[in-house]
């Protein structure tokens, strides 16, 4: 997709990432997988239902491609948090269950 403003053309990718967590519900982990078209600085965090802080999984550089990351859950409560993939101009947030 190209978006014309004032004359400069600026290309805006249609699907910059995908983002799963597998199984979901989980007991001890999940599989976070994401896709990226193009390589990116990125941070991968969880949050719990407050929306405080409590994993950051990737904080970096990742390649293009498919990635995967396992979340293993050590000493977290039962309940739902939010997984948040988040780079340049995007920003993706997938909801997780942890069932005991």
């Amino acid at each position: 997709v190209v978006l014309l403003t004032t004359g400069i053309a600026e290309e805006i990718p249609s699907k910059t990432t995908t983002l799963s967590a597998e199984p979901n519900p989980f007991k001890n982990f999940t599989t976070i997988r994401f896709s990226l078209q193009k390589p990116l600085k990125i941070k991968l965090v969880v949050t719990d239902i407050l929306g405080r802080e409590v994993s950051v999984l990737k904080d970096g550089f990742s390649e293009t491609g498919e990635q995967e990351i396992v979340f293993k859950n050590d000493d977290l409560p039962q309940g739902t948090y939010y997984i948040t993939l988040s780079g340049e101009g995007f920003l993706q947030t997938i909801m997780v269950q942890i069932a005991r």
